[in-house]
């Protein structure tokens, strides 16, 4: 029922069916391809988002050896392909199938340019184990701006004084 939710794009029943009867979302076919699998090839991307919410495993290679990610390249999905290079680690960049390319040699043969530079700048800007975000750790910007503000304190209090 799951993988035939996500071939459909039913992100609602799909939802329903884990939340409340604990559906397996893991869950393989004969191919080895989950319901992420699935979700990448038929590009939907609101199943997607669910997918990832749910901690799907995004790693997993089928029995080809291609992750999510070889779908989504391989379907010339860019909205699908930008969640799962944001959602996901290095490791998702650099896995092969079984013919041997990874997500970016697989959009570079197909001639899909704006998959190649998503996928060649998303090996370029990764950041420890997950993709740059903008933060700079576990408390963001705050002491950058706190120190703006300290020196902006001291510019205002020297130019009352002196002023």
């Amino acid at each position: 029922a799951v993988h035939v939710a996500v071939q459909y794009g039913q992100t609602t029943f799909l939802h329903h069916i884990v939340s409340k009867y604990g559906a397996d979302f893991e869950a393989l076919d004969n191919d080895g391809r989950s319901s992420l699998h699935w979700a990448a090839y038929k590009g939907n991307a609101d199943t997607i988002r669910l997918l990832l919410f749910m901690d799907a495993n995004q790693v997993r290679q089928d029995k080809n050896g291609c992750t999510p990610l070889h779908w989504a390249v391989i379907r010339g999905s860019l909205e699908v392909c930008t969640l799962l290079v944001h959602a996901g680690t290095k490791q998702e960049l650099t896995l092969r199938d079984r013919g041997g390319f990874t997500p970016l040699q697989l959009a570079a043969d197909k001639g899909q340019r704006h998959l190649s530079n998503i996928l060649s700048n998303a090996t370029k800007v990764s950041f420890g184990d997950k993709y740059c975000s903008g933060r700079l750790g576990k408390v963001g910007y705050a002491p950058i701006l706190f120190s703006y503000l300290v020196i902006l304190m001291i510019l205002f209090l020297k130019s009352i004084v002196f002023g």
